[in-house]
């Protein structure tokens, strides 16, 4: 079991989580103004690696167990306790939100890939929704784990996710439309679109899978949804 309770010394990976000791401040941190000395760098290194480390570990068990863990769950699961996570994440919600962002984080590439995948904008935006949908796919619990509560998808860094994706959209958009359509409208068309896509994955996630669509027929419809929409406003325009 992955564990924070090994004590650091001779033959103990240096990756591994360790003791609650360990993460105690140095004793004579710098004072205001002065350089930080060599150890308080390595605490912060230290600590920030430690918790990069319980992100990932945390994304494996929520995947492998369901999204409705408790804190203490995810201690248990660990092999620490509830007052060792609550050193890395204040609460629930911010432990969602930093697994949100590692997940989605690495996505970010895969979204970006196949937003300039194709120079036909048809074919582009199938590909991100395609691509978005299979991340849901893959791991349905951890989609919805950084999805509860409500909150948690609109916060932080998992917002700021959000707000790129929206940014990729409009980028395919806006050479589309004539230059007298004020920037704002295509700002708000993206949006709506992120968050149209959005909501039918959720629906879809939490659905029996014998009466939902596969992937590839829920993209396709999207797919035609978003692109003929926002075809009928474009060629409206004078």
């Amino acid at each position: 079991m992955y564990s924070i309770s090994g004590q650091s010394g001779p033959g103990v990976n240096p990756n591994q989580v360790v003791s609650a000791d360990s993460d105690a401040m140095p004793a004579t941190p710098p004072a205001d103004g002065a350089s930080p000395d060599g150890r308080a760098l390595r605490w912060v290194e230290h600590r920030e690696r430690r918790r990069d480390e319980l992100v990932r570990e945390i994304r494996r068990i929520v995947h492998e167990h369901g999204p409705d863990l408790s804190m203490e769950e995810i201690a248990t699961r660990l092999g620490t306790s509830k007052s060792i996570l609550y050193r890395y994440f204040t609460d629930k919600t911010a432990l969602q939100v930093a697994v949100g962002d590692y997940v989605l984080g690495r996505a970010r590439g895969r979204l970006e890939d196949a937003s300039r995948s194709s120079r036909d904008p048809r074919r582009a935006v199938k590909a991100m929704v395609e691509t978005y949908l299979g991340i849901v796919q893959r791991s349905r619990n951890v989609f919805l784990f950084v999805n509860r509560p409500q909150q948690a998808a609109s916060e932080g860094n998992l917002r700021s996710f959000v707000a790129q994706i929206e940014e990729m959209v409009e980028g395919i958009l806006s050479p589309m439309v004539a230059r007298d359509v004020p920037p704002g409208s295509v700002t708000y068309w993206a949006v709506g679109l992120v968050g149209l896509v959005r909501a039918s994955a959720e629906e879809w996630v939490t659905s029996e899978p014998a009466g939902r669509p596969t992937l590839e027929e829920l993209s396709a419809d999207l797919t035609t949804l978003v692109w003929d929409g926002t075809h009928a406003l474009i060629s409206r325009r004078p």
